[in-house]
């Protein structure tokens, strides 16, 4: 293979695919965590780094996925925001996992992601970005919120951050907290898509890949 490239001249996909080769090894087909409720999955790679907290399929009402990264400062402030929320919406039927989008992040790096910010809820890698491409998700930290399978709301979590490094003294509006609250009710958010902030994701190794196969 590495002969083949070299006679044609493609260096940059070989770079590419070589790295996927290394990162993606280990990557197997979906399957499905055994502590979380059915449907929840979205096609991800569950990461067997903390118990998680086993999910009730008939009390699960709305499902939160957390796009996170373990190298984003924001990551880590809202992956422990989560992680607070978890108990408080428990009751309510309201389940949370996150999801790792990124080519570079392993199993060993989430699990260490996990246990330095103590968090308990499920962690899926998402192997070739194909949940965070399709729901259109482009930032960690963001939130995509599931009811009965559909998209609820997406976006930002709150309105803390304004940017990296940029922050307002307390938080004026919880984005996903009122939208749990409104879809929960019955209601539709009065605002379903919100612009996240936070580090872009790479999908340029995902893309690279689907052009080179077509």
């Amino acid at each position: 293979m590495v002969q083949n490239c070299i006679n044609s001249g493609a260096k940059l996909a070989c770079f590419f695919l070589s790295l996927q080769f290394v990162i993606g090894t280990g990557l197997a087909q979906p399957t499905l965590h055994p502590r979380i409720a059915p449907g929840s999955t979205h096609g991800l790679q569950p990461v067997f780094c903390n118990p998680g907290k086993l999910a009730d399929p008939k009390k699960t009402k709305i499902e939160v996925a957390v796009v996170l990264s373990e190298i984003c400062m924001l990551s880590r402030f809202y992956a422990k925001e989560i992680q607070s929320l978890t108990s408080k919406w428990e009751n309510a039927g309201v389940y949370f996992f996150g999801v790792f989008p990124n080519a570079f992040s392993t199993d060993s790096a989430i699990c260490a992601f996990a246990q330095a910010n103590q968090l308990t809820f499920p962690m899926y890698r998402d192997s070739m970005a194909i949940f965070t491409r399709k729901h259109k998700l482009t930032t960690t930290p963001e939130v995509c919120i599931f009811l009965d399978g559909k998209v609820g709301y997406s976006g930002r979590i709150d309105d803390f951050y304004v940017a990296i490094g940029r922050h307002k003294p307390f938080v004026h509006e919880h984005f996903m907290e009122n939208a749990l609250t409104k879809l929960i009710e019955g209601q539709t958010p009065s605002r379903i898509k919100i612009p996240p902030i936070g580090c872009l994701i790479d999908f340029r190794l995902w893309n690279l890949q689907e052009k080179l196969q077509e």
